[in-house]
Protein backbone atom coordinates (compact mmCIF):
# COMPACT_ATOMS: atom_id res chain seq x y z
CA UNK A 1 0.00 0.00 0.00
CA UNK A 2 1.20 3.37 -0.63
CA UNK A 3 1.60 5.62 1.90
CA UNK A 4 1.32 9.32 1.60
CA UNK A 5 3.82 11.59 3.51
CA UNK A 6 1.99 13.80 6.04
CA UNK A 7 2.83 16.95 5.11
CA UNK A 8 4.07 19.73 8.30
CA UNK A 9 1.42 22.60 9.22
CA UNK A 10 3.71 24.80 8.22
CA UNK A 11 3.61 24.81 4.34
CA UNK A 12 -0.20 25.23 4.98
CA UNK A 13 0.95 28.17 7.21
CA UNK A 14 2.91 29.39 3.95
CA UNK A 15 0.57 28.77 1.41
CA UNK A 16 -1.23 30.45 3.26
CA UNK A 17 0.76 33.74 3.70
CA UNK A 18 1.63 33.20 0.01
CA UNK A 19 -1.90 33.28 -1.37
CA UNK A 20 -2.55 36.19 0.98
CA UNK A 21 0.52 38.28 -0.51
CA UNK A 22 -0.76 37.64 -3.85
CA UNK A 23 -4.34 39.09 -2.89
CA UNK A 24 -2.74 41.73 -0.98
CA UNK A 25 -0.92 42.72 -4.19
CA UNK A 26 -3.87 42.48 -6.48
CA UNK A 27 -5.45 44.48 -4.25
CA UNK A 28 -3.80 47.25 -3.58
CA UNK A 29 -2.90 47.24 -7.84
CA UNK A 30 -6.84 47.37 -8.36
CA UNK A 31 -6.92 50.10 -5.79
CA UNK A 32 -4.48 52.26 -7.43
CA UNK A 33 -5.65 51.80 -11.19
CA UNK A 34 -8.80 53.11 -9.12
CA UNK A 35 -7.12 56.21 -7.64
CA UNK A 36 -5.40 56.84 -11.03
CA UNK A 37 -8.73 55.96 -12.75
CA UNK A 38 -11.02 58.72 -10.83
CA UNK A 39 -8.39 61.27 -10.75
CA UNK A 40 -6.61 61.06 -14.06
CA UNK A 41 -7.86 63.46 -16.44
CA UNK A 42 -10.95 61.76 -18.77
CA UNK A 43 -11.50 64.37 -21.67
CA UNK A 44 -8.68 65.61 -23.94
CA UNK A 45 -7.20 69.18 -22.85
CA UNK A 46 -7.89 70.54 -26.32
CA UNK A 47 -11.89 68.91 -26.03
CA UNK A 48 -14.85 69.89 -24.28
CA UNK A 49 -18.35 68.48 -23.21
CA UNK A 50 -21.37 69.47 -23.21
CA UNK A 51 -23.73 67.42 -21.22
CA UNK A 52 -27.39 67.38 -19.51
CA UNK A 53 -28.41 65.34 -17.01
CA UNK A 54 -32.05 65.13 -17.30
CA UNK A 55 -34.29 64.87 -13.79
CA UNK A 56 -34.35 60.97 -12.13
CA UNK A 57 -31.50 59.88 -14.30
CA UNK A 58 -28.18 58.43 -12.99
CA UNK A 59 -24.81 58.65 -14.18
CA UNK A 60 -25.08 55.73 -16.57
CA UNK A 61 -26.14 58.59 -19.34
CA UNK A 62 -22.72 60.20 -18.76
CA UNK A 63 -20.72 57.18 -18.30
CA UNK A 64 -22.55 55.99 -21.91
CA UNK A 65 -21.50 59.10 -23.18
CA UNK A 66 -18.16 59.15 -22.38
CA UNK A 67 -17.73 55.48 -23.82
CA UNK A 68 -18.69 56.46 -26.85
CA UNK A 69 -16.35 59.17 -27.24
CA UNK A 70 -13.22 56.72 -26.81
CA UNK A 71 -12.43 58.81 -23.71
CA UNK A 72 -14.02 56.04 -20.82
CA UNK A 73 -12.91 52.47 -21.90
CA UNK A 74 -15.22 50.93 -18.63
CA UNK A 75 -18.14 53.23 -18.40
CA UNK A 76 -19.15 50.72 -15.03
CA UNK A 77 -16.22 52.17 -13.44
CA UNK A 78 -17.83 55.31 -13.35
CA UNK A 79 -21.32 54.24 -11.98
CA UNK A 80 -19.12 52.14 -9.24
CA UNK A 81 -17.54 54.52 -7.59
CA UNK A 82 -20.71 56.92 -7.36
CA UNK A 83 -22.40 53.80 -5.82
CA UNK A 84 -19.16 53.15 -3.70
CA UNK A 85 -19.48 56.61 -2.47
CA UNK A 86 -22.92 56.92 -2.20
CA UNK A 87 -23.08 59.95 -4.15
CA UNK A 88 -26.24 58.43 -6.43
CA UNK A 89 -28.64 60.22 -4.72
CA UNK A 90 -27.02 63.82 -4.47
CA UNK A 91 -27.09 64.00 -8.37
CA UNK A 92 -28.57 67.31 -9.12
CA UNK A 93 -29.62 67.53 -12.76
CA UNK A 94 -29.19 70.55 -14.93
CA UNK A 95 -27.14 71.70 -18.19
CA UNK A 96 -23.25 71.35 -17.70
CA UNK A 97 -20.20 72.06 -19.25
CA UNK A 98 -16.92 69.79 -18.75
CA UNK A 99 -13.65 71.42 -20.46
CA UNK A 100 -10.24 69.56 -21.09
CA UNK A 101 -8.33 67.73 -18.34
CA UNK A 102 -11.04 67.59 -16.13
CA UNK A 103 -11.11 63.98 -14.19
CA UNK A 104 -14.32 61.88 -13.37
CA UNK A 105 -14.02 63.06 -9.63
CA UNK A 106 -14.23 66.35 -10.89
CA UNK A 107 -17.02 65.32 -12.76
CA UNK A 108 -19.11 64.10 -10.59
CA UNK A 109 -18.30 66.55 -7.62
CA UNK A 110 -19.21 69.22 -10.35
CA UNK A 111 -23.23 67.34 -10.31
CA UNK A 112 -23.58 66.75 -6.81
CA UNK A 113 -22.93 70.79 -6.51
CA UNK A 114 -24.99 71.71 -8.98
CA UNK A 115 -22.80 73.52 -11.23
CA UNK A 116 -24.50 74.01 -13.73
CA UNK A 117 -24.39 76.36 -16.94
CA UNK A 118 -25.55 80.00 -16.68
CA UNK A 119 -26.33 81.70 -20.19
CA UNK A 120 -27.15 85.16 -19.72
CA UNK A 121 -29.37 87.90 -21.37
CA UNK A 122 -28.79 91.63 -21.46
CA UNK A 123 -31.88 93.89 -21.72
CA UNK A 124 -30.42 97.06 -22.81
CA UNK A 125 -30.96 101.31 -22.05
CA UNK A 126 -32.38 102.89 -24.69
CA UNK A 127 -34.39 99.34 -25.92
CA UNK A 128 -38.27 99.69 -26.75
CA UNK A 129 -40.28 96.48 -25.92
CA UNK A 130 -40.26 95.39 -29.55
CA UNK A 131 -36.49 95.24 -29.65
CA UNK A 132 -36.65 93.35 -26.46
CA UNK A 133 -39.00 91.05 -27.34
CA UNK A 134 -37.13 90.57 -30.76
CA UNK A 135 -34.08 89.88 -28.64
CA UNK A 136 -35.70 87.38 -26.43
CA UNK A 137 -36.83 85.30 -28.99
CA UNK A 138 -33.77 85.35 -30.58
CA UNK A 139 -32.37 84.14 -27.58
CA UNK A 140 -31.38 80.26 -28.02
CA UNK A 141 -30.83 79.52 -24.65
CA UNK A 142 -34.33 80.93 -23.15
CA UNK A 143 -37.35 78.68 -23.09
CA UNK A 144 -39.98 80.34 -25.05
CA UNK A 145 -43.48 80.82 -24.21
CA UNK A 146 -44.48 84.54 -25.40
CA UNK A 147 -43.34 83.75 -29.16
CA UNK A 148 -47.18 83.88 -30.35
CA UNK A 149 -48.49 86.53 -28.49
CA UNK A 150 -48.71 90.12 -29.03
CA UNK A 151 -47.42 92.82 -26.51
CA UNK A 152 -50.96 93.63 -25.33
CA UNK A 153 -51.21 90.27 -24.57
CA UNK A 154 -47.49 90.04 -22.62
CA UNK A 155 -48.40 92.50 -20.83
CA UNK A 156 -51.74 90.73 -19.54
CA UNK A 157 -49.75 87.85 -19.30
CA UNK A 158 -47.63 89.50 -16.83
CA UNK A 159 -50.96 90.84 -15.07
CA UNK A 160 -49.45 94.52 -15.93
CA UNK A 161 -51.99 97.52 -15.53
CA UNK A 162 -50.91 98.58 -18.66
CA UNK A 163 -51.76 97.44 -22.10
CA UNK A 164 -48.29 98.28 -23.12
CA UNK A 165 -45.50 97.52 -21.10
CA UNK A 166 -42.89 99.82 -22.11
CA UNK A 167 -40.43 100.79 -20.21
CA UNK A 168 -41.10 98.69 -17.24
CA UNK A 169 -38.49 96.66 -17.39
CA UNK A 170 -35.17 97.16 -15.73
CA UNK A 171 -32.14 97.46 -17.94
CA UNK A 172 -29.19 94.66 -16.77
CA UNK A 173 -27.76 91.23 -17.86
CA UNK A 174 -29.56 88.61 -16.49
CA UNK A 175 -28.04 84.76 -15.27
CA UNK A 176 -30.52 81.52 -15.97
CA UNK A 177 -30.08 77.68 -16.23
CA UNK A 178 -31.64 75.97 -19.17
CA UNK A 179 -35.21 75.52 -18.88
CA UNK A 180 -35.23 79.35 -17.80
CA UNK A 181 -38.30 81.19 -19.58
CA UNK A 182 -38.79 84.11 -21.70
CA UNK A 183 -41.96 84.96 -18.99
CA UNK A 184 -39.89 84.13 -16.06
CA UNK A 185 -37.16 86.51 -16.85
CA UNK A 186 -39.37 89.20 -18.04
CA UNK A 187 -41.36 88.88 -14.71
CA UNK A 188 -37.49 88.99 -12.63
CA UNK A 189 -36.84 92.24 -14.74
CA UNK A 190 -40.12 93.67 -14.13
CA UNK A 191 -40.24 93.60 -10.47
CA UNK A 192 -36.64 95.16 -10.33
CA UNK A 193 -37.44 97.81 -12.58
CA UNK A 194 -40.85 97.95 -9.85
CA UNK A 195 -38.71 97.96 -7.09
CA UNK A 196 -36.24 100.59 -8.45
CA UNK A 197 -38.86 103.20 -9.55
CA UNK A 198 -40.87 102.80 -5.69
CA UNK A 199 -37.35 103.76 -4.03
CA UNK A 200 -37.13 106.21 -6.33
CA UNK A 201 -40.11 108.00 -6.30
CA UNK A 202 -39.77 107.69 -1.89
CA UNK A 203 -36.83 109.92 -2.45
CA UNK A 204 -38.10 112.07 -5.09
CA UNK A 205 -37.23 115.89 -5.40
CA UNK A 206 -39.83 118.43 -4.33
CA UNK A 207 -38.98 119.87 -7.89
CA UNK A 208 -40.51 116.77 -9.02
CA UNK A 209 -43.60 117.64 -9.86
CA UNK A 210 -45.17 114.35 -11.40
CA UNK A 211 -48.40 112.90 -10.46
CA UNK A 212 -46.98 109.39 -9.70
CA UNK A 213 -44.44 107.11 -10.81
CA UNK A 214 -45.59 106.42 -14.28
CA UNK A 215 -45.26 109.80 -15.11
CA UNK A 216 -41.67 109.83 -13.70
CA UNK A 217 -41.22 106.49 -16.45
CA UNK A 218 -42.29 108.59 -19.16
CA UNK A 219 -40.34 111.36 -18.20
CA UNK A 220 -36.98 109.43 -17.93
CA UNK A 221 -37.67 107.20 -21.14
CA UNK A 222 -37.32 110.81 -23.35
CA UNK A 223 -34.56 111.62 -21.21
CA UNK A 224 -33.27 108.71 -22.15
CA UNK A 225 -33.53 108.90 -25.68
CA UNK A 226 -32.82 112.74 -26.02
CA UNK A 227 -29.13 112.36 -24.29
CA UNK A 228 -25.77 109.98 -23.60
CA UNK A 229 -24.07 112.38 -21.92
CA UNK A 230 -24.54 111.60 -18.20
CA UNK A 231 -24.32 115.61 -16.90
CA UNK A 232 -26.62 116.43 -19.22
CA UNK A 233 -29.44 113.87 -18.07
CA UNK A 234 -30.60 116.32 -14.96
CA UNK A 235 -30.86 119.32 -16.61
CA UNK A 236 -33.03 118.02 -19.49
CA UNK A 237 -35.66 116.97 -17.02
CA UNK A 238 -35.39 120.41 -15.55
CA UNK A 239 -35.91 121.33 -19.04
CA UNK A 240 -38.89 119.02 -19.66
CA UNK A 241 -40.56 120.41 -16.34
CA UNK A 242 -40.22 123.79 -17.21
CA UNK A 243 -42.30 123.25 -20.59
CA UNK A 244 -44.89 121.53 -18.81
CA UNK A 245 -45.17 123.98 -16.12
CA UNK A 246 -45.63 126.50 -18.78
CA UNK A 247 -48.04 124.29 -21.05
CA UNK A 248 -45.72 124.25 -24.10
CA UNK A 249 -45.65 121.30 -26.37
CA UNK A 250 -42.55 119.49 -25.31
CA UNK A 251 -41.25 119.06 -28.93
CA UNK A 252 -39.38 115.33 -28.45
CA UNK A 253 -38.23 113.92 -32.00
CA UNK A 254 -37.74 110.35 -30.69
CA UNK A 255 -41.41 111.00 -29.37
CA UNK A 256 -42.82 111.44 -32.91
CA UNK A 257 -40.67 108.47 -34.56
CA UNK A 258 -41.89 106.29 -31.65
CA UNK A 259 -45.59 107.06 -32.77
CA UNK A 260 -44.59 106.47 -36.45
CA UNK A 261 -43.17 102.82 -35.88
CA UNK A 262 -42.08 101.26 -39.25
CA UNK A 263 -43.35 104.55 -41.22
CA UNK A 264 -40.27 106.42 -39.82
CA UNK A 265 -37.31 105.24 -42.38
CA UNK A 266 -34.43 107.50 -40.62
CA UNK A 267 -35.37 110.58 -41.15
CA UNK A 268 -37.66 112.94 -39.42
CA UNK A 269 -39.34 115.41 -42.31
CA UNK A 270 -41.53 118.36 -41.29
CA UNK A 271 -44.59 115.78 -43.05
CA UNK A 272 -43.90 112.98 -40.40
CA UNK A 273 -43.60 116.17 -37.97
CA UNK A 274 -47.32 116.43 -38.69
CA UNK A 275 -48.58 113.14 -38.25
CA UNK A 276 -51.28 112.90 -35.47
CA UNK A 277 -50.38 109.48 -33.21
CA UNK A 278 -50.84 109.82 -29.12
CA UNK A 279 -46.89 110.45 -29.04
CA UNK A 280 -46.47 113.06 -31.00
CA UNK A 281 -45.35 115.87 -28.78
CA UNK A 282 -45.61 118.44 -31.88
CA UNK A 283 -48.95 118.20 -31.41
CA UNK A 284 -50.09 117.22 -28.47
CA UNK A 285 -49.27 118.90 -24.63
CA UNK A 286 -47.95 116.96 -22.27
CA UNK A 287 -46.35 113.45 -21.87
CA UNK A 288 -46.99 110.98 -24.27
CA UNK A 289 -49.72 108.16 -23.16
CA UNK A 290 -46.37 105.88 -21.56
CA UNK A 291 -42.75 105.57 -21.93
CA UNK A 292 -41.02 105.41 -25.41
CA UNK A 293 -38.11 103.36 -24.59
CA UNK A 294 -36.35 101.40 -21.44
CA UNK A 295 -34.94 104.16 -19.27
CA UNK A 296 -31.27 103.44 -17.88
CA UNK A 297 -31.15 104.09 -14.06
CA UNK A 298 -29.33 107.80 -14.44
CA UNK A 299 -32.48 108.77 -16.70
CA UNK A 300 -35.17 108.03 -13.81
CA UNK A 301 -32.54 109.40 -11.10
CA UNK A 302 -32.56 112.34 -13.14
CA UNK A 303 -36.31 113.01 -13.86
CA UNK A 304 -37.16 112.28 -10.18
CA UNK A 305 -34.15 115.02 -8.98
CA UNK A 306 -33.73 117.47 -11.88
CA UNK A 307 -31.95 120.20 -12.19
CA UNK A 308 -33.46 123.89 -11.64
CA UNK A 309 -32.33 125.77 -14.48
CA UNK A 310 -34.39 128.80 -16.82
CA UNK A 311 -33.82 126.88 -20.01
CA UNK A 312 -36.34 125.87 -22.16
CA UNK A 313 -34.78 125.00 -25.56
CA UNK A 314 -31.85 122.58 -26.45
CA UNK A 315 -30.14 121.78 -29.69
CA UNK A 316 -27.92 118.96 -30.61
CA UNK A 317 -24.07 120.09 -31.51
CA UNK A 318 -23.15 116.85 -33.11
CA UNK A 319 -20.68 115.53 -30.87
CA UNK A 320 -23.60 114.23 -28.32
CA UNK A 321 -23.59 117.39 -26.29
CA UNK A 322 -26.24 119.89 -26.37
CA UNK A 323 -26.26 123.87 -26.08
CA UNK A 324 -28.87 125.11 -23.61
CA UNK A 325 -31.18 127.98 -24.38
CA UNK A 326 -33.30 130.32 -22.53
CA UNK A 327 -35.18 132.23 -24.97
CA UNK A 328 -36.24 131.76 -28.39
CA UNK A 329 -33.95 133.75 -30.45
CA UNK A 330 -30.72 131.91 -28.18
CA UNK A 331 -32.01 128.83 -29.66
CA UNK A 332 -32.82 129.87 -33.68
CA UNK A 333 -29.43 131.01 -33.30
CA UNK A 334 -27.63 127.48 -31.79
CA UNK A 335 -30.21 126.13 -34.37
CA UNK A 336 -28.44 127.85 -36.85
CA UNK A 337 -24.99 127.44 -35.49
CA UNK A 338 -24.94 123.59 -35.25
CA UNK A 339 -27.85 122.46 -37.56
CA UNK A 340 -26.99 124.50 -40.50
CA UNK A 341 -26.08 122.26 -43.84
CA UNK A 342 -22.22 123.66 -43.49
CA UNK A 343 -21.98 122.88 -39.74
CA UNK A 344 -23.46 119.01 -40.32
CA UNK A 345 -21.26 118.38 -43.51
CA UNK A 346 -18.55 118.84 -41.24
CA UNK A 347 -19.64 116.59 -38.36
CA UNK A 348 -20.96 113.94 -40.43
CA UNK A 349 -17.03 113.27 -41.58
CA UNK A 350 -16.39 112.76 -38.04
CA UNK A 351 -16.29 109.04 -37.12
CA UNK A 352 -17.15 109.47 -33.86
CA UNK A 353 -20.21 110.88 -34.61
CA UNK A 354 -21.62 108.76 -37.49
CA UNK A 355 -21.05 105.94 -35.23
CA UNK A 356 -23.20 108.22 -32.23
CA UNK A 357 -26.04 109.15 -34.94
CA UNK A 358 -26.23 105.78 -35.71
CA UNK A 359 -27.75 105.01 -32.79
CA UNK A 360 -29.47 108.57 -31.40
CA UNK A 361 -31.09 110.50 -34.27
CA UNK A 362 -29.83 114.66 -34.06
CA UNK A 363 -32.86 116.77 -33.21
CA UNK A 364 -33.65 119.90 -31.18
CA UNK A 365 -36.68 120.85 -29.15
CA UNK A 366 -38.02 124.64 -30.27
Amino acid sequence: MWRFKQRSPSWLVVTIAILFVLLLNFFIIGVNQFRYFIHRPIIPIQQSLAFTLKPGHNISALANTLHKKSWLNHPRLLNFYVRLRGLDTQLQAGEYFFQGGISPRKMINKIIAGDVVKHHFTIVEGWNAQQLLTALRANPDLKHVLNKLTIKQISQKLKLKQANPEGFFYPDTYQFIKGFSDEELLKLAYNKQQKLLQQFWQSRSKYSHYKNPYQALVAASLIEKETAKQQERSIIAGIILNRLKKGMRLQIDPTVIYGLGDRYKGKLTRRLLKIRTPYNTYVHRGLPPTPIAIPSVDSLQAALHPKITPYLYFVAKGDGSHVFSTTLVQQQHAIKKYLSPKHSSKKLKHKKLQALTKKRQVRYIT
